[in-house]
C-alpha cells in the first residue's frame, strides 16, 4: 500500500470518528434551543377585558349550589348557619 493511499485511509478514519462524535452534541444543542423557545412560543395571552378594561365574565355560569354568590342580608354578621336554615337552602336549591 503506498504512502498516499494509507494518508488517506487514515484521515478518513479520524474524519469518521470526529463525525460519529459531534451527532450527540448536535442532537444536544438541537434539543436545548427547541426547549429554550417553547416558553416564547406559546407566550401569555391576556385576559379578555370589556371595552371599559374591566374582566370579561361574559359566559354561561352554573349556580346549582346551596352557597348564594352573595351574602343575603339575613345572615349578615354571622359565620355558620344552623342546621334549619342549612336545610331550607337544600329544599329551595332543589326546588329550582
Amino acid at each position: 500500500m503506498n504512502i498516499g493511499l494509507r494518508g488517506a485511509l487514515y484521515w478518513r478514519k479520524i474524519a469518521e470518528k470526529e463525525e460519529h462524535e459531534m451527532k450527540p452534541a448536535v442532537f444536544f444543542v438541537a434539543i436545548t434551543l427547541l426547549a429554550a423557545a417553547v416558553p416564547l412560543m406559546a407566550g401569555q395571552a391576556p385576559p379578555p377585558r370589556t371595552p371599559w378594561g374591566h374582566p370579561d365574565l361574559q359566559g354561561i355560569w352554573d349556580n346549582h349550589s346551596i352557597t348564594p354568590l352573595e351574602r343575603p342580608a339575613k345572615f349578615a354578621g354571622r359565620q355558620f348557619l344552623t342546621p334549619q336554615e342549612v336545610a331550607e337552602l337544600e329544599k329551595k336549591a332543589v326546588e329550582e
